[in-house]
Formats: C-alpha cells, structure tokens, sequence
C-alpha cells in the first residue's frame, strides 16, 4: 500500500545558484507536490511468546514466534522478580516457530514469567506452576 498526500502550492521559490550557474536566480513555480509514505517503512516486528500446558505440573513448553533472524534471551523470573533460570543467553536464532522445555520441578510452585528480549525488545508471559 501507497499512501499518497497532494498539496497545491501557488507561490513562486526563488534559489540564487550564484556562480554554481550562469543565471543568477532562477525562478520555479509548482501547482502540486506529491508525497508519499511506503508501508514498508512503517512495518512493526511481533514477536508471540506463550507455553502450554498453563497452569504446569513440573515441565511446561515455552513457544515463540521470531518474524526474522534475531539476537535473543530467554528468562524465568519467580513471582518476586528474581531471575531463577536463563533458557537462552544472547543467541543468534533464526526466524519461525521455536519451542523450549521449561522444567521448574525442583522450585517451589507459584506464578513464574518467561522474558524474552529480541534485538533489545522486551516480551513477557505469565506462566502458574502448580505441583
């Protein structure tokens, strides 16, 4: 998609080229100027992080979703904000679908969040373990 905005303009732009030309001004009368904006340009990346099964009984599986090639990290945060596990630290992964096993048997249960940073953006997901 194209989108495409038409301004008229009825005036008269003077440009002195000095000695860049052999004329002194020159004189340059527009009706219209086009301007445009391409939709490639204003093109946002989604990421999609999830996992099932949730609520998890001691293994869930963390699901992604990279739109192209991206440095990532993937982390497990209990519910007081403290860091209880890195899945992935800062790696090249290729885009598609990813899937991670998540294993919180030896941790007590409670609400956990993955945290997921692709190219300094940040995603998160809720995750309840029950045991």
């Amino acid at each position: 998609m194209h989108l495409q905005i038409l301004l008229e303009i009825n005036f008269i732009l003077l440009y002195n080229l000095g000695p860049v030309a052999n004329y002194s001004d020159i004189y340059f009368r527009s009706r219209e100027v086009l301007v445009g904006i391409d939709e490639e340009e204003l093109s946002i990346d989604t990421y999609s992080l999830s996992n099932y099964p949730n609520p998890f009984n001691s293994t869930t599986i963390i699901s992604f979703k990279l739109p192209k090639i991206s440095d990532i990290s993937l982390q497990i945060f209990n519910n007081s904000g403290e860091l209880v596990k890195t899945l992935i630290n800062n790696q090249r992964v290729k885009s598609g679908n990813h899937k991670v096993v998540l294993d919180l048997e030896n941790y007590s249960s409670g609400v956990y969040y993955s945290k997921l940073t692709v190219n300094n953006k940040v995603v998160t997901a809720k995750h309840v373990y029950i045991r």
